[in-house]
């Protein structure tokens, strides 16, 4: 399999980036991570994460309630 470049990112509903993260020569099928936000402040509400690669564009919604 081709190494694959991945890049999530969380928007806010103003489509504002937040958090930015790029994945270079990916080649797992299945995988885990865990992204710290606690560093950002970011109010209560709605965000978007997206998961973007070559064949692949998912984007999920997530409520931030601290």
């Amino acid at each position: 399999k081709n190494a694959k470049k991945v890049t999530l990112r969380i928007t806010d509903l103003n489509s504002r980036v937040i958090f930015i993260e790029n994945i270079n020569n990916f080649l797992q099928e299945k995988f885990t991570k865990q992204i710290d936000i606690s560093n950002i402040n970011l109010s209560n509400g709605t965000y978007i994460i997206d998961i973007i690669a070559d064949d692949l564009n998912i984007s999920k919604k997530f409520i931030l309630e601290k």
